[in-house]
Order: structure tokens, then sequence, then C-alpha cells
């Protein structure tokens, strides 16, 4: 399973963002799908009802649930809320260095908690953390 942030996601489920056709190019390359954590799904759906209008919003909508549907999304939370604390860890660690917002590290945090080693993401600052302690980042560079 592959854990992708809300900015990788959000231009998976548009055809408006500048990374679209990135998203999916790499996404049909993902085994074992990829995990929806509440934040994720939050910020997701969030972003798509802001910045999308009606129409669009209806059909990428309409995408998100059948993704979730055809288990392409997988509904996955960890069994503990341990994640705060390591995010608590991450910041002390990573947050002056990398200049990480609190979401970078609750992002990083969750796919380290739910044991995921592959992260995707077309944000720098979370592309920076995740790198820093060693998950596999996708894409491998941006363009």
């Amino acid at each position: 399973m592959t854990y992708c942030d809300s900015s990788f996601l959000v231009s998976l489920f548009t055809e408006t963002e500048s990374f679209s056709s990135s998203a999916r190019e790499l996404s049909s390359s993902f085994e074992g799908g990829i995990a929806l954590p509440w934040l994720v799904e939050l910020e997701v759906l969030t972003s798509l009802r802001r910045i999308l209008q009606a129409r669009e919003l209806r059909q990428a909508l309409h995408s998100f649930t059948r993704a979730q549907s055809q288990g392409i999304l997988i509904k996955s939370e960890p069994q503990r809320p341990h994640y705060w604390s390591l995010a608590m860890d991450l910041s002390k660690r990573y947050a002056a260095k990398l200049k990480c917002r609190t979401l970078d590290l609750l992002h990083v945090a969750l796919a380290l908690e739910l044991k995921l080693q592959t992260f995707a993401s077309f944000d720098k600052r979370q592309r920076q953390l995740a790198h820093a302690v060693r998950l596999k980042i996708l894409p491998q560079h941006l363009r």
C-alpha cells in the first residue's frame, strides 16, 4: 500500500492541477492500493470542495467514492494514536531544519505508523521530511 498526501490525491481526482497527469501515471503502478486515513480524506474532500465548481466537484466526488468501492482507496487508521507523539518527535528533530508545517509532520507520522514505505507527494516540505526518515518518495523528481 502507498501513502499519498492530499496534494497527490487532489491532483489524481482533478483535471485542473498541474500534476494531474503525473499523479495518474504514477498511481497506475501502485501495488496494494492507497491508504486513506481520516486526515487525508478530510484534506482531499475539503480541497476539492474549495477549488472545484459544482459540475467538476460532482465528477471528482463520484470518482473518489468509486475508488473507495473498488478498493483503490483503502480506509487506514493506525491501531493506536501513537502517531501524535511520533509527530511531536519529528517536530523536535526536523521542524527548524526543514521548516515543516504541522500537517507535514502528521502526514509523515501517519505513513510511518501505518508502516508504509512509499510516500507520494507533490509538496516539497513533505517530500523532504519523508526523505529524511527514509521513506521512498514518489515521484522521484518534481517537474
